[in-house]
């Protein structure tokens, strides 16, 4: 009897650590599959967060370009404004008026 009781002991030890080192592969491959996901989620948003920073300084220069553009297109529209309130002269009819070089002209 100790015989059988022998053997059916090793058989169930033999039979525990299969499926113990078997758990234990298992639960080792999730792990890695999981850190590997994990890896690739943090370079992903690596990459879009240099986009991001990229597209923001993009975005900036932009509003400066822009600002400067509104601003030069209003001077030129104020000036043009101001152009068209003056009289229209021809260079034939202007007279100067002759001033002696010791004196100033005065209003």
């Amino acid at each position: 009897m100790s015989r059988r009781r022998t053997i059916k002991i090793k058989k169930n030890l033999k039979t525990f650590w299969i499926v113990s080192l078997s758990g234990v592969f298992c639960l080792l491959g999730a792990a890695i599959l999981q850190l590997n996901d994990y890896i690739h989620q943090n370079s992903v948003l690596r990459d879009y967060e240099k986009q991001s920073v990229a597209l923001s300084v993009d975005s900036d220069e932009l509003k400066v370009k822009l600002s400067t553009k509104n601003s030069l297109e209003n001077f030129n529209k104020d000036v043009i404004g101001q152009a068209a309130n003056f009289e229209k002269v021809e260079v034939e009819k202007i007279k100067y008026i002759k001033a002696p070089e010791e004196q100033l002209a005065k209003k």
